[in-house]
């Protein structure tokens, strides 16, 4: 960052590193994601489904999904990505994805 503030872009561009990709795509149980999930579903993956959810995907860790999928929060789809089953509450819109200790569905979720 010193070598940016200075304007010193050579060595700018020998420190660069580029972060790896890593991480698998989850779609964040925000706004209309829930119908975009469904036509993907119904549909199967197409440019144009995919193209609808690009603004919910971020990426998380494998051992993030691990978790999430070891307490029943995630469920895969087509084998593409993976999206969070309703009643969880992992997910802020303010904060993105966080959550501690126990991840369970909130008790209204269960109420059938």
């Amino acid at each position: 960052m010193t070598a940016e503030r200075e304007q010193r872009f050579a060595d700018v561009s020998d420190l660069f590193q580029m972060i790896p990709e890593s991480g698998e795509p989850v779609v964040a149980p925000y706004g209309g994601w829930e119908s975009h999930v469904a036509n993907v579903r119904r549909d199967g993956v197409t440019r144009l489904g995919m193209r609808h959810l690009q603004r919910f995907m971020v990426n998380l860790y494998r051992p993030e999904i691990e978790a999430l999928c070891r307490a029943g929060a995630l469920e895969r789809i087509h084998d593409t990505f993976w999206a969070v089953f309703p009643g969880f509450n992992i997910y802020s819109e303010r904060w993105g994805f966080g959550w501690k200790g126990a991840i369970l569905p909130e008790p209204e979720s269960l109420i059938a």
